[in-house]
């Protein structure tokens, strides 16, 4: 009886603990804020209500960041994005066609939920005139038409060069399309024609040039509300998992999220610089992921022989018996620390045997030398009395 209840409570103890280790396995890892090595404190500011905002910054972050609320210590779920940007030019417009809504501004305000509008009752060319006090050398044009606009037919570019009066074309009725690209001019003045029979809604207008100057930043997305407080830890180190947000989706933007500027990172203060506590920080520690004290280098080839295994035999260096000298079995028959691949075959044989087996057999072959000897004497016959 007491065999089958102590089976039984074994049994049970084996099937919790399995149950209890499979719900654990479920639950992402604890995070370790001490393998980021810097953080931003900032808050939200300027939104009446909440909603996702966007902060945006030149510094490198990392691939992945943990956004943690400064009061609630919660880490928020955000979305982080690798931007590129190029630097256009607002040139001042000076006229258009007769407009029936909006205002002209709204085509360079880098938002394409304003927009201007051209009356479709006119004539087929709808215009817009700009000055370009700053002599700028656009050759790109780029142009975003509001939602549900038809395409117009053509497009035409005009400009008054230094030194001319007169207009000359650039583009003469070309296809719309979203990026137009020309020669580069330092125009005094540039016109736009746009033909179309029908309504036209422009939302954006951006003067380029084919070799922008590209500025690359990143942008991190999440809901907030007004006087949120965040810190923001970035440039993760090794060892550290991903920081899962609470929801699987990532957080959405809009065309109208408004965007901020991050503040300079400082140092966490938190940040461990000895991943593997062997005393060596990581910086100098030739094997950061293995604890290894010595941090030895055999070959001085800038990796520890903790972590290394030149021969991919699956042993690293300083527990393999031949490092250079691939042999998975680790055979060493003379049990000297050498193995048999990378032992002398020569002196192996002495070593295997004990000191008194090399006299026997020293001694057998002196007497079989002795004995072939013997042989070849030649026998005397005695004299007869």
């Amino acid at each position: 009886m007491a065999q089958k209840i102590t089976r039984f409570l074994l049994t049970l103890s084996i099937v919790f603990g399995t149950s209890a280790h499979a719900l654990v396995m479920q639950y992402p890892p604890e995070q370790d804020l001490s393998r980021f090595q810097q953080k931003i404190n900032f808050t939200v500011e300027g939104i009446t209500t909440p909603k996702v905002v966007t902060f945006k910054t030149l510094q490198t972050l990392g691939d992945f960041v943990a956004l943690q609320n400064s009061f609630t210590k919660e880490f928020i779920p955000y979305r982080l994005d690798q931007v590129t940007e190029s630097n256009f030019w607002t040139l001042p417009i000076s006229g258009t066609s007769l407009l029936t809504d909006g205002n002209v501004r709204f085509v360079q305000d880098q938002n394409q939920q304003t927009y201007i509008t051209f009356s479709n009752q006119e004539a087929t060319s709808k215009t817009l005139n700009f000055n370009n006090p700053g002599l700028l050398r656009p050759s790109v044009l780029k142009m975003t038409l509001a939602p549900e606009t038809q395409t117009p037919k053509s497009v035409t570019i005009r400009a008054i060069l230094p030194g001319e009066s007169q207009w000359s074309t650039i583009l003469n009725k070309v296809p719309f399309r979203n990026t137009l690209s020309f020669p580069q001019i330092q125009p005094k003045q540039l016109e736009i024609e746009f033909e179309t029979n029908n309504l036209l809604r422009l939302a954006e207008l951006e003067w380029t040039t084919t070799n922008p100057a590209l500025v690359k930043s990143q942008q991190i997305s999440f809901y907030a509300a007004e006087g949120d407080s965040f810190i923001l830890f970035t440039q993760p180190s090794f060892g550290q998992n991903r920081i899962t947000s609470a929801v699987d989706s990532p957080t959405r933007k809009e065309l109208n999220t408004p965007v901020f500027n991050l503040p300079p990172a400082m140092e966490n203060p938190i940040y461990d610089r000895d991943f593997d506590k062997d005393g060596i920080f990581d910086s100098q520690d030739l094997c950061p992921r293995v604890t290894d004290p010595s941090n030895a280098d055999t070959d001085k080839n800038g990796k520890g022989d903790a972590c290394e295994d030149p021969d991919q035999d699956g042993y690293n260096s300083i527990e393999d018996n031949c490092p250079y000298v691939s042999n998975r079995d680790q055979l060493d028959s003379d049990r000297d620390g050498l193995g048999d691949k990378c032992d002398d075959t020569e002196g192996r044989l002495s070593e295997q045997s004990d000191w008194w087996i090399n006299l026997s057999f020293g001694v057998m072959i002196i007497a079989l030398l002795f004995l072939m000897g013997r042989s070849a004497w030649p026998k005397v016959k005695p004299k007869n009395k």
